[in-house]
């Protein structure tokens, strides 16, 4: 009789393993088709706010102002792992008159990796304001943007084969090309500020038709007061960074033309009346090039530039860089003059008054 009731309760519990054993899958498939589901809606959200956010160029045409950004033929997809736009040309405007426009470019978001927007761009680019016009080409770039909860908190953009040329009401201002060329933009770790890291290989800038000694180098700057958000006008960017003290850190910049090489840190300031002030250290090798480089970072002193070089070279110290012989000098920089001591070696021209931007 024991081993009857051993027997009917040993089938009950293989029927109910069956049945759980054979809901497994189902349930399996259910928590798939809900997750399925989701990452659809999630798409559709992300596709639905890309839409909004970068209009067309007709919807923009159709509403009658000025938007942030428009786009010309715009086409959207990217599903099911990602969100692509593309635009045969892009446009972008503000509220006080400067405006951009851009050739084709296509942008991607993965929407595994959320908050990342990575771009290829193609040229020319150019922007409008108050009388001021830069023109923009270049063979390649790319664009990476980081976004948070907050905004926009990084973004890199890498050229190669630039050329740049700006013009002032039509006349002629600069123009400057570089076989590459890379930006970088986050908050720095001290509070209120930014950090720029600006990279360049082959930069030549020409004045008045005349070029200047090829430059190549990297420089680490933050920018103290600036505010860490960048999803705002870059020229608010700038005002507040103005109004802060309009402070320069550089934290390292490794400067080479020629056989000379040159790693300069400091602090600068940007005053009011559009000069520097400041002091820097300066370690470099190669003297003999030392004019090419004086010429290249300062162009409007470029027939000078051999007798601001011996000025350099006669109040350094020998010190060893790297191992090699190399010199050392310590500058001041008061107003725009370039000073050793007491001692002016040459005037970096103003920019012009900046105290109606306060």
């Amino acid at each position: 009789m024991v081993t009857g009731v051993r027997e009917a309760m040993t089938a009950e519990n293989d029927g109910k393993t069956a049945r759980k054993r054979g809901r497994g899958p189902v349930v399996l498939l259910a928590i798939l088709v809900i997750l399925l589901v989701a990452w659809c809606a999630y798409w559709f959200v992300a596709y639905r706010m890309a839409e909004s956010f970068i209009p067309s160029a007709e919807a923009a045409e159709a509403r009658g102002s000025a938007p942030a950004v428009a786009c010309a033929d715009r086409a959207l997809g990217g599903f099911p792992l990602q969100l692509t736009i593309r635009c045969k040309g892009g446009s972008a405007a503000t509220a006080d008159g400067m405006r951009a426009t851009m050739g084709p470019f296509a942008a991607t978001a993965p929407l595994y990796a959320p908050g990342r927007v990575v771009a290829g761009l193609s040229g020319p680019l150019q922007f409008d304001a108050s009388g001021f016009t830069l023109n923009a080409s270049w063979t390649r770039a790319d664009v990476t943007a980081d976004a948070g909860l907050i905004g926009t908190v990084g973004a890199v953009a890498n050229f190669d084969a630039l050329f740049v040329d700006a013009t002032t009401d039509g006349v002629p201002l600069f123009s400057a090309q570089a076989a590459a060329w890379g930006t970088e933009v986050r908050p720095a770790e001290v509070a209120d500020a930014l950090r720029v890291v600006l990279t360049a290989r082959d930069f030549i800038l020409t004045l008045d038709g005349a070029p200047y000694p090829n430059l190549s180098g990297t420089a680490s700057l933050t920018l103290l007061g600036a505010g860490q958000r960048l999803d705002r006008d870059p020229v608010a960017i700038f005002i507040d960074w103005l109004a802060a003290g309009g402070t320069i850190r550089i934290e390292h910049a490794s400067l080479a033309s020629g056989t000379v090489h040159a790693d300069v840190s400091g602090d600068l300031v940007l005053e009011l009346d559009g000069t520097l002030s400041g002091s820097i250290a300066v370690l470099y090798s190669g003297e003999e090039d030392l004019p090419l480089l004086v010429a290249a970072i300062f162009p409007w002193a470029g027939n000078q530039a051999d007798v601001v070089a011996e000025a350099i070279v006669a109040v350094s110290r020998p010190i060893e860089m790297m191992g090699a012989p190399a010199l050392e000098v310590h500058l001041m920089l008061d107003h725009g003059v370039l000073k050793y001591g007491l001692f002016p070696i040459l005037t970096i021209p103003s920019m012009g008054s900046l105290a109606h931007l306060l």
